[in-house]
């Protein structure tokens, strides 16, 4: 297999644990939550909410009716933010529904409110179901570039493409029986390595190399052959 397919596999395989974790925490933070707050003063309510809702970035949109929806500014938007509806269920009693992290602040505003079971879709669901998609379709993309890429090698490898290449190497008699260490020049690639003769080596051995042939653009490096001719 490539070793550019193994070095991407791992990349895509090792980016997944943190990008989990992340996932993890930005629904645990976006999460809808439920909470019924009850109140004398129905003016004094809102005008408090409003107030302490603006300060989070969000905006009282227009209308009065019910429920009265706050929306979020364009930087709350790019994190995911959805709006916080107010509904008004009977006389003095509100019911928020907004994130995890809005509805904490909610919770040291209104320290009496009391929460309650959310059963609605959730936003933060379905902005993580879009994300994961866009990632599949990111890794099986490149898993279908460079698994060609790993298809190719294999149809290549050995069959004259430029990748495996060989090398004559003339020895003594002495040598070939001694053994020997030699600095080869390699013609095809002009590049010089160290080669160790085995003792007893005779006309016709085969010595590789492995990874020191040539590199196919972003295929991995092939073999080389270093063939003993004996004088």
């Amino acid at each position: 297999m490539s070793d550019i397919l193994i070095m991407f596999l791992g990349m895509f395989g090792a980016f997944l644990v943190p990008l989990s974790l992340a996932l993890w925490r930005y629904w645990s933070r976006m999460r809808p939550r439920v909470m019924a707050v009850r109140f004398d003063d129905q003016q004094a309510f809102l005008y408090r909410l409003t107030e302490a809702l603006g300060k989070l970035g969000f905006r009282r949109a227009a209308g009065s009716g019910d429920p009265l929806i706050f929306t979020p500014s364009g930087l709350q938007k790019l994190a995911g933010a959805f709006g916080v509806t107010v509904a008004m269920p009977a006389a003095g009693t509100a019911r928020i529904t907004a994130s995890d992290r809005v509805m904490r602040n909610v919770k040291s505003w209104f320290p009496d409110a009391r929460e309650e079971p959310y059963s609605g879709p959730s936003p933060a669901g379905h902005a993580i179901r879009n994300l994961l998609k866009v990632y599949a379709g990111v890794v099986v993309i490149f898993g279908l570039l460079f698994g060609g890429v790993a298809i190719y090698e294999r149809q290549t490898a050995g069959s004259g493409g430029g990748k495996d290449i060989e090398q004559t190497l003339e020895l003594t008699q002495w040598e070939a029986d001694n053994g020997v260490e030699r600095n080869v020049p390699i013609e095809k690639t002009g590049k010089i390595f160290s080669v160790k003769v085995p003792p007893g080596s005779k006309t016709g051995t085969r010595l590789r190399l492995r990874g020191k042939g040539i590199r196919g653009g972003l295929t991995a490096a092939g073999d080389l052959y270093i063939i003993i001719s004996v004088k």
